[in-house]
């Protein structure tokens, strides 16, 4: 999943839009307030940095710099967890990676 919500505008409106509408469960009456709930799903797209509307959209708010550098601590993590099982299973590799 690469982030595509990044600019800080894009994540004050989308925070203060979900505030806006969860509010509704708090002053709205009778089945009005439950609509209230799509609120979460604004704040949710900050929180992930990912938005599904602007996958299909092609839209990417996120600037090149902290895409390259979100891909890359992706690549890093699964180099990682690859490297790590591999230590598990290997004796020689974990005795070198404690050394060096």
């Amino acid at each position: 999943m690469v982030r595509n919500v990044g600019h800080s505008i894009d994540k004050l409106l989308r925070i203060v839009i979900g505030i806006g509408l969860l509010s509704l469960l708090a002053f709205a009456r009778g089945n009005l307030r439950w609509p209230g709930l799509i609120g979460l799903v604004p704040i949710l797209t900050v929180v992930f940095g990912w938005c599904p509307d602007w996958v299909l959209l092609g839209i990417n708010a996120v600037k090149k710099e902290q895409a390259a550098s979100a891909k890359n601590l992706a690549a890093a993590d699964r180099a990682e967890s690859v490297g790590g099982s591999c230590l598990k299973s290997n004796p020689v590799r974990r005795r070198w990676k404690s050394v060096h």
